[in-house]
């Protein structure tokens, strides 16, 4: 707190600190005038029992001392503020994402595919496709099921009479029921896609797994994805002898929910395989 007496005032470090703020921002206005003059109209937005008259040079030596830091201070920041617009000048003219993006061959974006996709929204990547192309990708099956609930929401939602439009108890406490199967509609055996197979090694898949599964065999020469069939329920990638390259091959065509990589012999895969199968 400030000390008053009857005749002198003496100034706390706060009003100190306070009286430099304001002298300095004046200076910049009117560098013309002396520090004194500043004083004086600084002092004017102090209370009127908190000002001073007559100071001397040594009087206004605290507020000289922090005069000089705020100078110090504002001349590193103009030195930072000048080192870091050199440091992003290098940025000038840099290319956009979707600038680099455009400009990749084909085989560039195979090759840097998972660094690629991470950095693309999934509007994005709805946005490189058709409409009918990224249909075809789904499974019949969940297409249905997703129709009739959207189908369903919707009625609820503009409080359509349901009654006329579906059988009843189509819907229970709002939850949507799967759609049944018919009976006499036989059960669609899983597709399953195996890469990297040599020799008479499918027979012996064939042989655990052809009763119960649609079995297509890939070898490693493939070349893009058109080969492999996006219908399929499931892709297994026997990776000891698939290079990183056609593994991304296989991951621009199908999605890696539907993909399983294995590191191990035959027997193990195919074991793989009918567990899957077994669970799905």
């Amino acid at each position: 707190m400030a000390i008053v007496t009857e005749s002198r005032i003496y100034w706390s470090e706060k009003e100190w600190d306070q009286l430099a703020e304001l002298v300095f921002a004046m200076r910049r206005n009117h560098p013309e005038q002396s520090v004194s003059a500043l004083v004086n109209r600084a002092q004017k937005q102090f209370p009127e029992d908190r000002r001073r008259t007559g100071l001397s040079n040594h009087a206004i030596r605290p507020l000289l001392d922090r005069l000089r830091a705020l100078d110090s201070r504002l001349r590193e920041a103009q030195d930072e503020a000048a080192s870091l617009r050199a440091r992003i000048a290098i940025y000038d003219g840099i290319e956009t994402r979707d600038q680099v993006l455009s400009s990749l061959t084909d085989d560039e974006i195979l090759r840097f595919g998972d660094r690629l996709l991470g950095l693309l929204t999934p509007n994005d990547v709805i946005a490189a496709f058709p409409t009918e192309e990224m249909v075809a990708l789904i499974p019949v099956e969940r297409l249905v099921g997703v129709a009739a609930q959207r189908f369903a929401f919707e009625l609820l939602h503009r409080k359509i009479e349901t009654s006329v439009l579906l059988p009843k108890n189509f819907l229970t406490d709002a939850k949507i029921r799967q759609p049944s199967v018919s009976r006499q509609t036989p059960k669609k055996r899983p597709r399953i896609v195996m890469v990297g197979l040599k020799g008479n090694q499918p027979q012996h898949v064939r042989e655990r797994l052809e009763d119960i599964c649609e079995l297509t065999f890939l070898d490693v020469s493939l070349r893009d994805g058109h080969a492999i069939p996006t219908s399929a329920d499931h892709v297994f990638i026997w990776s000891n002898f698939v290079s990183h390259i056609h593994r991304n091959v296989v991951r621009s065509r199908i999605s890696t929910d539907r993909i399983t990589e294995h590191h191990g012999g035959l027997q193990v895969l195919i074991d793989k395989a009918e567990q899957w199968l077994k669970n799905n």
